[in-house]
């Protein structure tokens, strides 16, 4: 078919009618509505039952896009973990690319993930969720991608259920990640709008990150003002917008001085480290060596 040959996303369906009638004639207007752009179907999966506190996550799941396309633009890939009787939620970002979902090809999700130290113990529910990157969409569930499963998909959160279950217990067996992928509490953060232009923020002498470049085990120190009292978060995000650790912290009026020592096996590279309250204090590039 000529549309799949060239990766259709979009019709007009006010134009031609006579051409779409035909099609709709023929019975074939079913098979195009199914498959303008993507459909991504989620076709298998095999996922750790049982992890400990500080233990690993395994997913090895493959999806199939049975559409005539990818995505436009990027999309982040995201495992939930919903505690089923408490109000634990916890969340990683994958460093899969749905852009390269490609059609007649099969996906797959292949990792190991890192269960928090102090993760709390209970049954949790996966869920893979495919939201717009962008800062004011990344949360609204209508802009999340749909899964053309049925009995997946949520519509109050945008999530797709994996109906799998995970139980969190410190009874489970040792087990070890590699790697720097990590579950991390809510709440969930956007990556950034522009990563490339990070060198155009504003850098004074009371915003300061030292030492910059610095040993993956080495104390950061971060120096801003600030102008009111709140809490904040200070987060490290790879290039690739992927979160690889964080710390809470208290935003006092003045000048804060703040010490970070990651807790995550952080590899040689470039990342972004920003503290983000209700405005944004603080936002560069910090080289690890």
């Amino acid at each position: 078919m000529v549309m799949e040959r060239f990766h259709w996303s979009y019709l007009n369906i006010g134009y031609h009618r006579t051409v779409l009638n035909d099609w709709e004639d023929r019975g074939c207007m079913d098979e195009v509505k199914k498959r303008l752009g993507y459909r991504f179907v989620l076709d298998q999966g095999t996922f750790s039952s049982e992890g400990k506190p500080g233990g690993c996550f395994s997913i090895d799941l493959t999806i199939n896009n049975y559409g005539w396309a990818s995505t436009y633009n990027p999309r982040d890939v995201e495992l939930i973990l919903i505690n089923t009787s408490g109000p634990e939620k916890y969340w990683v970002k994958l460093p899969d690319n749905p852009q390269f979902w490609f059609p007649n090809e099969t996906i797959r999700i292949n990792h190991e993930i890192r269960l928090p130290n102090n993760m709390a113990e209970g049954t949790y529910q996966v869920y893979l969720n495919l939201p717009d990157p962008e800062y004011e969409l990344f949360d609204r569930p209508e802009y999340s991608i749909r899964v053309a499963n049925a009995g997946t998909w949520e519509a109050a959160t945008g999530y797709n259920n994996l109906n799998t279950q995970l139980m969190v217990s410190t009874a489970a067996p040792n087990t070890q990640c590699e790697g720097n992928l990590a579950f991390l509490p809510f709440p969930r953060v956007p990556r950034f709008d522009q990563l490339s232009n990070i060198e155009t923020t504003t850098t004074d002498r009371f915003q300061l990150i030292y030492p910059n470049p610095a040993s993956i085990h080495q104390t950061l120190i971060a120096e801003f003002n600030a102008d009111r009292q709140e809490k904040a978060r200070l987060v490290i995000t790879s290039i690739t917008g992927q979160v690889v650790d964080y710390q809470d912290i208290s935003v006092i009026p003045g000048l804060n001085r703040i010490t970070f020592r990651s807790q995550n096996q952080i590899r040689p590279g470039m990342y972004i480290l920003s503290i983000e309250g209700n405005q944004r204090y603080l936002l560069q590039r910090v080289s690890f060596q």
